[in-house]
């Protein structure tokens, strides 16, 4: 839901930063932020505008053009982002009840998945900065001597990273790291529902040493993803969410070249076979079923099996799930916490309702049915 400036409350309001500086939407509009848990707004967030992104990409743009971070060495930059990995060690208990409280992760989830996670992440691309082959020989390839020179690496540019809800803070480090590392200049844009770990990091950025400008973090819509989208200042769109948004960022794009990297939405599916080891199965299916609400585009949360195994696979399962504690996220003991939004909890119970009424499927592969 978004509010006007004029209807703040007493909730907390984090700040945008552009360019350095803590700021506000340029209309005054705020988005409130749920706890999916309990459906209570626990804070509210700028609804960043077009215009707010386009100051963002300017401010990205001129710290690259301009600053000293995409001049620095790979060993300056890696020292940044050494103490940026002991600035989040230091926040680790922060971090996870951020997580908890926004994105509904069950807590011991939130500290070794979530956080921890992104924690390992951006140590592993600190030390893998040693490793890279920045600048490298090539060898004559043709005659003697002709095609010899230099391949020398540097940073693409500004880019423009769009994550999702599901995995906020490790989402947001992986696009962040390696951009980071190369000399890249950024606007981070985390999801709405998920906004804070993003917003954090620019606090932990600053702290670390990032100049300003390097990296920007905004929140908002649609408004502002576009013109991420098709800015000119952007170099390189970083973008993970569904499908059908990712075909708009590409289309949106292309009008200003940009290079796109895409990571979107999928469910992989268990392969149950006749033969298969069903108690090693129903395991898998009631883990990767409840893990994280089922929210993670690598979870097998499909499964296919063969018929004749089916009804003693489901009975093995309906187990398994029976020792799942749904509740409170914060409570140790709870297992599965909510799904992100009421939205979604209404589109699965739609997905559920579906199923029941349409009855199990047998396949022979070629399409047929068999109630």
């Amino acid at each position: 839901m978004t509010v006007l400036a004029s209807e703040k409350s007493a909730l907390t309001l984090h700040p945008m930063h552009i360019g350095g500086e803590r700021v506000y939407s340029s209309d005054g509009a705020f988005i409130d932020v749920l706890n999916p848990a309990t459906e209570e707004v626990i804070f509210r967030v700028p609804q960043g505008t077009a215009d707010d992104a386009a100051r963002a990409a300017r401010a990205a743009r001129r710290a690259f053009d301009e600053g000293p971070w995409p001049r620095m060495t790979p060993k300056e930059r890696q020292t940044v982002l050494y103490r940026m990995v002991e600035i989040m060690e230091r926040r680790k208990g922060e971090l996870v009840d951020i997580n908890v409280a926004e994105c509904g992760s069950v807590k011991s989830f939130a500290e070794s998945g979530q956080v921890g996670g992104a924690i390992a992440h951006l140590r592993d691309t600190a030390d893998s900065m040693d490793r890279f082959e920045w600048e490298e020989p090539s060898l004559p390839h043709f005659g003697n001597g002709i095609g010899q020179g230099v391949v020398l690496r540097e940073a693409y540019g500004v880019a423009a990273l769009i994550s999702a809800y599901n995995f906020p803070l490790w989402l947001n480090i992986t696009k962040l790291a390696p951009a980071l590392a190369a000399g890249c200049t950024v606007v981070l844009k985390p999801a709405s529902t998920t906004p804070l770990e993003g917003l954090i990091l620019a606090e932990i950025g600053a702290e670390a040493g990032l100049p300003a400008g390097v990296l920007n973090v905004i929140t908002g819509g649609r408004a502002a993803t576009y013109e991420l989208t098709t800015n000119p200042d952007v170099d390189l769109v970083s973008f993970t969410g569904s499908d059908e948004v990712g075909k708009q960022i590409y289309a949106q794009a292309t009008s200003t070249l940009k290079k796109v990297v895409l990571e979107l939405g999928g469910k992989s599916a268990n392969i149950i076979t006749e033969d298969a080891d069903l108690e090693a199965v129903a395991n898998e299916v009631a883990i990767h079923t409840t893990k994280h609400s089922g929210q993670g585009c690598s979870l097998l949360m499909r499964t296919l099996v063969h018929h004749s195994r089916h009804d003693e696979l489901v009975e093995l399962v309906i187990q398994r799930l029976e020792d799942v504690k749904v509740g409170d996220p914060m409570d140790p003991a709870t297992s599965m916490g909510p799904l992100i939004s009421a939205d979604q909890r209404a589109r699965v119970e739609a997905l559920i309702e579906t199923g029941v009424d349409g009855g199990p499927v047998w396949s022979s592969g070629v399409g047929d049915r068999k109630d």
